[in-house]
């Protein structure tokens, strides 16, 4: 079970996405939403505060998901931050980019919300778990 607040970035250049995303998390974590519409502005906002998982969608104007999650993994602040991918891309070459670049998971669009949440709160407690002087089941 996740406890505590937790901080979810989620990128997407489609605000219909992102406000489903929100609503969907909302209702089943204490959770503080921070919102991105492309790469660039998702590697500002990264790099303005902490956040425990990213949701990425691959297909964005600027910097796209898959540039972004390369940019993640390559910084020494926030690589080891979990990256839930959230794509309408279900090309084999997409997904197997995605988990080479080091992704933690990859949702399809659409979307069952439940899925989502039941996606997000196993990275998020695995990523509790890792932190230094995390409670060991």
């Amino acid at each position: 079970m996740v406890s505590g607040k937790s901080r979810i970035l989620v990128v997407d250049d489609d605000i219909g996405i992102r406000a489903l995303v929100r609503r969907s998390l909302a209702r089943e974590f204490d959770v503080d939403i921070v919102e991105a519409a492309d790469g660039v502005t998702a590697l500002e906002r990264l790099s303005n505060a902490p956040v425990d998982l990213v949701i990425l969608d691959l297909l964005m104007p600027s910097l796209n998901g898959l540039e972004t999650l390369e940019a993640i993994r390559q910084s020494r602040t926030f690589a080891g931050v979990p990256v839930l991918v959230l794509s309408g891309s279900r090309g084999e070459s997409h997904v197997r980019r995605s988990l080479e670049l080091a992704a933690d998971d990859f949702v399809a669009k659409p979307f069952a919300p439940s899925l989502l949440v039941s996606r997000c709160r196993l990275l998020l407690e695995r990523a509790r778990n890792r932190k230094p002087g995390a409670a060991r089941p």
